[in-house]
């Protein structure tokens, strides 16, 4: 591999692969090179170290007497900003969930608010061949329930595509789906399919088949 350094190219043979990782904040560099290579180069060193907030006064003052020239970075403030701007993300993140939630809310309600005409002109004709209140109720509520699963299936599935992409293409990191989402997803998909569902059906039901039949 060949690395410019100063503006001059070192040709540097691979000897080994190693795997890092930058969760712990210690040392780590992308490669490790025989310092003989680069014994003509400036260089610096680097170290890091962990103490307590009530001795970071007397460590600072002790460096500084010791290493005039030396550089503290305090990754607790690093950490600090960086935690605030995961903060500020993961909220953006939940508002445009939340929307995305609402939006859907608002598209299931009105899918169901379509078809409320047919729904009643059909409890009309159930009711006039004979079928109770409970049977009415018993075949709505199955169909609300196949219609909340199939849109949480299509949540699910669309959600999992997208977070897929995301934290292994953008992220590059390992993905996996946790069980209780899907059963989450689902069940308040029902529940949500089945309040509007509910109010449909009270409406539908309280129509007398006379008034719906004389008019078709």
């Amino acid at each position: 591999i060949s690395v410019n350094i100063l503006g001059r190219d070192f040709i540097l043979p691979i000897s080994s692969i190693r795997r890092f990782s930058w969760e712990n904040f210690g040392i780590n560099y992308v490669m490790m090179v025989d310092p003989n290579t680069l014994k003509d180069a400036p260089f610096t060193y680097v170290a890091t170290a962990k103490t307590r907030p009530a001795q970071e006064a007397v460590i600072y003052r002790e460096l500084y007497q010791k290493f005039p020239g030396a550089s503290i970075v305090r990754m607790k403030e690093v950490l600090e900003n960086a935690l605030t701007l995961l903060g500020k993300i993961s909220g953006a993140i939940d508002v445009m969930a939340a929307i995305t939630i609402i939006s859907g809310v608002l598209v299931l309600a009105g899918a169901i608010a379509a078809g409320h005409k047919s729904r009643i002109y059909d409890a009309a004709v159930l009711k006039v061949v004979g079928a109770t209140r409970w049977d009415i109720l018993k075949a709505y509520v199955i169909e609300f329930i196949l219609l909340g699963i199939l849109t949480g299936a299509v949540a699910i599935l669309l959600g999992s595509l997208a977070a897929y992409v995301v934290i292994t293409r953008v992220m590059e990191m390992p993905w996996q789906l946790p069980f209780d989402i899907p059963l989450v997803t689902v069940s308040g998909s029902i529940l949500v399919t089945l309040v509007f569902g509910m109010v449909s059906i009270w409406l539908a039901m309280s129509v007398r088949p006379t008034h719906i039949l004389r008019n078709q």
